[in-house]
């Protein structure tokens, strides 16, 4: 069985009897309140916070990478240009196959959205 639950700044994950914490960093929970305007602008317009604030975003929820994009100031171009590459993804710390498997998804996801705000 599998079963997820979030309380307050932690989220609790259970498969199969095998039960993970996670504490969301503060840093993301500030985002979440007071940034989703990003969401507004062009992905291509993206600056390295933005990323950032996907990356922490419920939709991604991967915010334990957020600071290696962030050191390598990955912009939204760079981000739909390179981030479904498992070599690049590599390079910025993303070790975990599923992980990998999910930004991509969610990249392909961006690419979608910026050629309909294109086509508008």
């Amino acid at each position: 069985f599998f079963f997820f639950l979030r309380i307050g700044p932690v989220s609790v994950f259970s498969r199969n009897g095998d039960v993970t914490v996670q504490r969301t960093s503060s840093f993301c929970l500030r985002k979440r309140a007071s940034q989703m305007s990003f969401l507004e602008k062009p992905i291509s317009l993206w600056d390295a916070d933005d990323v950032q604030t996907w990356l922490c975003s419920a939709t991604v929820n991967l915010p334990q990478y957020a600071p290696h994009f962030v050191a390598e100031g990955l912009d939204g171009f760079r981000l739909l240009e390179a981030g479904v590459k498992d070599s690049f993804l590599k390079q910025l710390g993303v070790s975990s196959a599923s992980h990998r498997r999910r930004l991509k998804k969610q990249v392909l996801v961006l690419r979608s959205e910026q050629q309909q705000q294109q086509q508008q």
